[in-house]
C-alpha cells in the first residue's frame, strides 16, 4: 500500500484512499480541494465533497474555508505553520503564485456556492434540479427514517395474509423453518434497503407451481392427511396401543416408556379429536409413533412394533412438512411482492423518499437504459 502524499498525487482519473479512524481524512480532503482550486483553475461549484452526516458536512466546509484562507495567507507572504502549504508556495514561481492567489481569493468568496453536502442530501439537490430529467416530484421530501414505515408495512402484510389462514395453515406456517411475523419484518427491510431490480430470495431448487403454493390446495392436502390420519386413529387407536403394549420389553426404556406412551396417547387423543387440522400440531408424539423412530427404539433381536397407523403418521408428517415448506415459500414471496408494490405507494402518498431511494432514483436517471426519459 503506498502512502498519500495529498499535495503530490495526481488530480486525474480514479483513486481510492483507505483510511481508518484518525489518520487525517479531513485534512486530505481539504488539500485536494484546495489544489483543485489552484492548480487545476476549477470554481468551487465544479467540485463536489460528500460525507455521511450533517455535522461531518458543516466540520468540512469550516476546515475547507480555513486553508484556503490559509492558502491566500501564505501565497500574499505572511509567514504559515502549515508546512506543506509552505512547500508547496515556495515551489511556485512569483507569476504562479499571484494566479493561485487569485484563485484562492475567488474561492473565498463563492465557497457558499461549493456542493458540499451529505450523500443523501446531495441526491435530494440533483432529483428535484432535474425533475423532468429524472421523474421526480418538484416537491420531493426527504424521510430520515424509514423503519417505522417499513414495519408498518410488513404488520399489514401479516394482518392481511397470514392471520386469515385457516387454523390448520396458521399452525402449518410455523415452527423452526416457518413463517413469523418477525420473518416478514426482516424481509421488509431487505427489500427497502435493495433496489426493486435486485433479488433478496434465494430461488427454490425446483419450480413450484402457483397451484401447489395456493392456500385452498395447500388446506386440502393438509386436512386430508391429517383425516386418514384421525380416522385410523378413531377406528384403530386400541389396536395401536395393544401392539405397543406388547412390544414393550423389546423397546428402550429411554425412548419408549409406559409413561411417555401414556403422555403419547393423550396428546394424539386431543388433536385428533378434531374434525379439520387444529392449530396446536403434536409434531413430536406424531414423530414418535413413525416407522423409522419405532424401528430406532426396538432393542437388537426383537421385532419393531407393525400397524398402518405408524406409515400413516409418516405420511401426515410428511404431508405436513411438504405443505409448510410451500405455503413458507409463497408466504415469503408474496411479501417480497406486497413491499415492492406498497411501500412505493405510501412513500408516494407522503411525497417522500428515504436515503436508499435517493441513491436508487438518482442512480435510475443516470443509467439510460433505466431513466423515466429512456
Amino acid at each position: 500500500m503506498t502512502p498519500l502524499d495529498a499535495f503530490r498525487v495526481p488530480l486525474t482519473g480514479t483513486m481510492l484512499v483507505e483510511a481508518s479512524a484518525g489518520t487525517g481524512k479531513t485534512h486530505t480532503i481539504t488539500s485536494l480541494f484546495v489544489r483543485l482550486v489552484l492548480e487545476q483553475g476549477l470554481g468551487v461549484q465544479e467540485i463536489l465533497v460528500v460525507t455521511f452526516t450533517e455535522a461531518a458536512t458543516s466540520e468540512l466546509r469550516d476546515r475547507i474555508r480555513r486553508r484556503l484562507r490559509a492558502a491566500a495567507q501564505a501565497l500574499a507572504g505572511e509567514p504559515t505553520t502549515d508546512t506543506e502549504l509552505a512547500a508547496f508556495v515556495a515551489a511556485a514561481s512569483p507569476d504562479l503564485r499571484a494566479t493561485y492567489r487569485e484563485r484562492a481569493t475567488r474561492a473565498l468568496r463563492e465557497l457558499d456556492l461549493a456542493a458540499i453536502s451529505t450523500i443523501h442530501s446531495f441526491c435530494l439537490r440533483m432529483l428535484q434540479e432535474h425533475a423532468f430529467e429524472s421523474g421526480a416530484r418538484f416537491d420531493l421530501g426527504l424521510i430520515s427514517d424509514t423503519a417505522l414505515l417499513v414495519d408498518d408495512v410488513a404488520n399489514d402484510y401479516w394482518s392481511s395474509k397470514v392471520v386469515g389462514l385457516s387454523p390448520g395453515l396458521f399452525a402449518l406456517r410455523a415452527g423452526t423453518n416457518g413463517f413469523e411475523r418477525a420473518c416478514a419484518q426482516k424481509i421488509a427491510t431487505a427489500i427497502a434497503r435493495r433496489p426493486v431490480d435486485t433479488p433478496v430470495l434465494p430461488l427454490p431448487p425446483s419450480p413450484i407451481s402457483a397451484r401447489a403454493t395456493d392456500p385452498r390446495e395447500l388446506a386440502m392436502t393438509a386436512d386430508q392427511a391429517f383425516a386418514d390420519a384421525r380416522d385410523m386413529w378413531r377406528d384403530k387407536g386400541a389396536e395401536v396401543r395393544a401392539a405397543l403394549k406388547d412390544s414393550l420389553p423389546g423397546l428402550k426404556a429411554n425412548m419408549v416408556s409406559e409413561e411417555k406412551l401414556a403422555r403419547i396417547y393423550e396428546a394424539l387423543d386431543a388433536f385428533f379429536a378434531s374434525e379439520s387440522l387444529p392449530m396446536s400440531i403434536p409434531r413430536e408424539a406424531l414423530q414418535k409413533l413413525t416407522e423409522v423412530e419405532l424401528q430406532r427404539a426396538t432393542k437388537k433381536g426383537f421385532a419393531t412394533p407393525s400397524h398402518p397407523f405408524f406409515g400413516q403418521t409418516t405420511i401426515l408428517l410428511a404431508q405436513l412438512d411438504g405443505a409448510q415448506r410451500n405455503l413458507v415459500t409463497r408466504l415469503r414471496r408474496g411479501v417480497v411482492d406486497y413491499v415492492r408494490t406498497e411501500l412505493p405507494r405510501r412513500k408516494e402518498a407522503l411525497r417522500a423518499q428515504g436515503f436508499e431511494d435517493l441513491l436508487f432514483s438518482l442512480d435510475a436517471a443516470l443509467d439510460p437504459l433505466r431513466s423515466p426519459r429512456a
